[in-house]
């Protein structure tokens, strides 16, 4: 199995993609083993390649670490009553962290005009649904109902003419779960060891600690409570 190339990217915290060239015949998950060894430092990862073998390989690696990827199939299986197609096979995995993205021209970027369109969202200031996004310089499918029915099922997302425009459908990842809610399960999980491990090294450096009393308690209590009210107030709960 190859690749030919890979991008990844930090989102809002990280300005630029990270572009690796993979050599021929170089196994995708050893590949992106070694680019998460040089700089585990980003968040999203699409793939130039739509094999399915290659999109399910690349789910199944990242299901593994608190990123997300976005993979895309022109598998006409898809979108059919089909059970074993790549749809299917992700969902049956109940990936988190894999959204897997449906267009019949594999030339269109839509996996990264959709990731570039909603990762620039900093998750600091607010939160964003996936669903129904319009992107740039990627034409609508036409798919007749049961076509979309389908992989919808399947949780797989579709970009299709909604009023005048080509929106996304339905946000989600292969398991179902909507993107953002996924993003905000590692956002909380980030903020709340920052805030945890901030209270202890800060006591540390006083040459003090947080001691097992209600008084310590309290203190962690605090800076979770901390997390969980700006969460609440940029949109996340």
């Amino acid at each position: 199995l190859t690749i030919t190339s890979a991008i990844v990217t930090g989102g809002a915290s990280q300005a630029t993609a990270v572009i690796a060239q993979l050599t021929a015949a170089v196994n995708i998950t050893s590949s992106l083993s070694s680019i998460n060894n040089a700089d585990p430092d980003w968040f999203g990862l699409i793939s130039t390649s739509r094999g399915d073998v290659d999109v399910q390989r690349c789910a199944s690696w990242i299901s593994a670490y608190n990123k997300i990827y976005a993979g895309q199939s022109s598998t006409a299986a898809v979108i059919t009553s089909s059970t074993v197609d790549v749809g299917s096979i992700l969902q049956d995995a109940g990936y988190n962290n894999t959204a897997l993205v449906y267009h019949g021209t594999d030339g269109d970027v839509l996996d990264a005009a959709f990731m570039g369109r909603k990762l620039p969202v900093d998750p600091d200031v607010k939160t964003t649904t996936w669903n129904l996004t319009n992107v740039t310089g990627v034409s609508a499918d036409t798919l007749t109902a049961a076509q979309s029915g389908y992989a919808l099922a399947k949780a797989v997302n579709t970009y299709e003419t909604i009023g005048s425009d080509g929106r996304m459908r339905a946000g989600t990842m292969a398991s179902g779960r909507f993107i953002d809610v996924q993003i905000t399960v590692y956002w909380v999980q980030v903020r709340l060891v920052e805030a945890i491990y901030g209270e202890l090294i800060g006591a540390s450096d006083r040459s003090s600690k947080i001691p097992f009393t209600d008084a310590g308690i309290e203190v962690i209590r605090k800076a979770i409570a901390g997390v969980m009210k700006k969460g609440e107030r940029v949109g996340h709960f």
